[in-house]
């Protein structure tokens, strides 16, 4: 499984066992939380990151923090993609550059995150 698809698989968990729906990630994500504990994870709490919600952080080895982080990451993105069509749909415009932006950055995260894994774990393939 290369690190991409781990994360999409911990992204599914998410949403089949915790319950992190779409609704949830735009109750809970909206002011950046996803992002913001995503960082959390990536920096295992160290850095002056902080934890965006009341609930505890589930802390683990540095290849399940950045799997979780991507994970995170790719929920944000989501979060993203949906505030723009319904901003398209309601106002019949587009809000590209500040959604742009913020899923550009994001997705840059990902990337990142997938070459820390294959720092972390030898055994996930080479990029294609």
């Amino acid at each position: 499984m290369s690190g991409l698809d781990l994360i999409k698989a911990e992204r599914q968990r998410q949403i089949n066992v915790e319950g992190w729906t779409d609704a949830h990630d735009n109750e809970n994500g909206a002011n950046g939380e996803l992002e913001a504990a995503a960082r959390f994870y990536i920096n295992a709490g160290e850095n002056g990151t902080e934890w965006p919600w009341i609930t505890k952080p589930k802390l683990k080895d540095a290849r399940t923090n950045l799997i979780r982080a991507g994970a995170l990451l790719l929920a944000e993105i989501d979060r993203l993609e949906r505030k723009q069509v319904m901003w398209q749909t309601i106002m019949g415009f587009a809000i590209r550059n500040e959604t742009h932006r913020a899923i550009e950055r994001v997705s840059g995260m990902v990337e990142w995150i997938v070459c820390q894994l294959r720092q972390v774990d030898a055994t996930l393939p080479p990029p294609a």
